[in-house]
């Protein structure tokens, strides 16, 4: 979640960048100036709560899948 917490204003920034209606005008820096007038430093960490909640779902899947076949794994080298 750290490192969610220390990216997330770069996804935003980049969310926002592309997402950007101004063709040719797809900065990064006058987008994020745009941003922290409009919305402050909240505003680069929009979207945190689902994010995070997504990554403790999604990280105790792949922790659980992973562990499940490393035991899978094993029980094939046990056989004869």
């Amino acid at each position: 979640c750290v490192a969610w917490g220390a990216c997330l204003p770069f996804d935003v920034l980049k969310t926002r960048v592309q997402g950007s209606n101004q063709k040719g005008q797809q900065r990064l820096l006058p987008t994020l100036k745009k941003i922290m007038k409009e919305e402050g430093v909240g505003g680069l960490f929009s979207g945190a709560g689902p994010i995070l909640s997504r990554a403790f779902i999604v990280n105790g899947i792949t922790f659980y899948a992973y562990e499940e076949s490393c035991r899978w794994i094993d029980s094939l080298r046990m056989m004869p």
